[in-house]
């Protein structure tokens, strides 16, 4: 649960940096990152570079182009991190 309320603030972070003007307060796992919030595949890419460097970690582009909602975020960086901590 600590490991995916982080996450979930840290993509609250990201996007806000991201997207100044846009109000990222309520994600919800449904949110289409391209429908709902308005992304762009630069926004994606540049999520995950801020989770990477955030988190230490190396997103691959496979995990990084399935990311279609924040729940998609959420679980593959979540996975990731559980499984760099069971190292």
């Amino acid at each position: 649960m600590a490991v995916t309320m982080t996450i979930l603030t840290l993509i609250t972070r990201e996007l806000s940096a991201t997207r100044p003007l846009r109000d990222f307060a309520n994600l919800r796992a449904e949110d289409s990152l391209f429908d709902d919030l308005g992304l762009d595949e630069l926004d994606r890419i540049c999520l995950a570079c801020g989770i990477e460097q955030e988190l230490n970690i190396d997103l691959p582009d496979s995990v990084i182009e399935s990311w279609i909602t924040i729940g998609c975020v959420q679980s593959s960086v979540e996975r990731l991190v559980i499984e760099r901590m069971s190292l």
